[in-house]
């Protein structure tokens, strides 16, 4: 072959097909040289080595290629852009136009790729199912007028509402969503307001439970609307103690007991939540006698019947061993604890640990881990059976402290989980209610 015809011929692209031929006999004709082609052809010491012990041993030698590495995707005609991955070679990463780029948006059609907000929206906004039966009704912010204030909830404030086009009286927890703070605390936040929607929607079924009604937003706000009840613990004792100067019938706290045991071992069981925030101003009473817990902005899912968060909650009422240090978790029993406390409280007309709510961090951890635990006041009239109810629920070794099981078999439960004293309890709430405008901090 001439050397010009050698130097007109168009030269072909090395490939793994196109490689010299290591055969003498081959009369294939040899592809033109070229350095990238030498470069690749030319086998590494180790791979000369395996490929003469796979000829030696008669093992047909496998190819091993190197995983190719795909290019990042780009922008399609529509702008929609698939997840990118950067290489990992610095220098191809500067050759990329990555003008068009942005970012992929959500698919709303899965609940799975969905902010908490996004979901509330979409799945649990705008309707409003109302008793007695069930009557499902379109819902907007325009459709609420406002009538008093109740009092502070998790993430928002509650109000007692009138919703006009069917003249339901109900309690709208008022929750502002504008981010002002870092996103992940808001979306931290949005979290847990999902939770609180999805825990009170699901526990209505429980006679126990505050009912939820439904949910709208409107210019940044979310207005949650639930079952209204006339007042709650907190403001039920303050008016006996402090205005009225009464004590408060033992019906209550049997009321009390029997109604909190039954909606936290409801949500236990059925949900697998532990409510995590019992206090006299969630537990929510009515002039029928009833019942009812409420406020669900804190509430966790069990994990083997345990909770891991130990810095949820309100320190007042928070067992000790969620206050001790190196706390690894609690379980069902911290609730027990707080009713104890609750109870406690309602019945002496004030906190049980004096100076508690001044007092520095380190100090209150002493006073619950290292301190007596709370009593009822002597002066006042209550059973005996009550009083060892009680002594049950506070008693600070968890392993040694009544579990829902154990107060069910006492007295006082078997006694007030009948309707008999409910005219009882519905009076005397009806006579604190008329004073409920006399609180101090009432600003109607």
């Amino acid at each position: 072959m001439s050397q010009e015809n050698h130097t007109n011929r168009r030269p072909v692209e090395p490939s793994l097909t196109s490689l010299p031929s290591s055969d003498p006999k081959s009369n294939r004709t040899p592809k033109p040289f070229s350095l990238n082609h030498s470069l690749q052809s030319r086998p590494s010491p180790q791979n000369v080595v395996k490929s003469s012990a796979c000829k030696q041993s008669g093992v047909t030698q496998s190819k091993t290629t190197r995983k190719r590495q795909l290019p990042p995707a780009m922008p399609d005609g529509n702008g929609h852009t698939p997840p990118f991955a950067p290489p990992r070679n610095r220098h191809n990463l500067a050759k990329l136009n990555l003008s068009g780029m942005r970012n992929p948006e959500p698919d709303l059609s899965n609940e799975d790729n969905m902010n908490s907000l996004d979901y509330v929206r979409k799945y649990l906004s705008n309707t409003l199912v109302l008793p007695p039966k069930d009557e499902i009704h379109e819902f907007a912010r325009d459709h609420l007028q406002e009538l008093e204030l109740l009092g502070n909830g998790s993430f928002g404030v509650v109000r007692k509402m009138l919703h006009r086009p069917t003249g339901v009286e109900m309690a709208v927890k008022k929750i502002t969503l504008i981010n002002n703070g870092p996103d992940d605390a808001f979306n931290k936040s949005m979290q847990r307001f999902r939770l609180e929607v999805e825990a009170t929607k699901a526990a209505s079924n429980c006679d126990e439970i505050v009912r939820y009604y439904g949910i709208t937003f409107h210019e940044g706000v979310a207005w949650m609307c639930m079952e209204l009840m006339d007042l709650s613990l907190d403001k039920l004792y303050m008016i006996a103690h402090d205005i009225l100067s009464v004590d408060i019938p033992e019906e209550i706290l049997g009321a009390v007991a029997v109604a909190t045991i039954r909606a936290l071992e409801h949500l236990k069981t059925t949900h697998h939540i532990i409510h995590r925030d019992i206090k006299p101003s969630n537990i929510l009473l009515d002039r029928h006698g009833c019942v009812k817990l409420c406020d669900f902005g804190i509430c966790g899912y069990l994990q083997n019947s345990v909770a891991q968060s130990v810095d949820v909650g309100c320190r007042p009422y928070m067992a000790p061993e969620r206050l001790a240090p190196n706390a690894d978790g609690y379980d069902i029993k911290s609730e027990v604890w707080s009713l104890g406390i609750t109870m406690v409280e309602v019945a002496n007309g004030k906190y049980p640990y004096d100076g508690f709510l001044d007092a520095p961090i380190l100090d209150q951890v002493r006073m619950v881990v290292y301190g007596d635990p709370p009593i009822l006041d002597p002066n006042h009239d209550f059973s005996m059976p009550m009083k060892m109810f009680i002594a049950q629920c506070t008693i600070k070794d968890r392993f040694l402290r009544a579990s829902f099981e154990d107060l069910k078999k006492t007295g006082i439960f078997k006694d007030y989980i009948r309707d008999d004293h409910k005219r009882i309890v519905g009076q005397f709430v009806f006579e604190m209610y008329e004073h409920r405008l006399r609180l101090p901090f009432a600003n109607f």
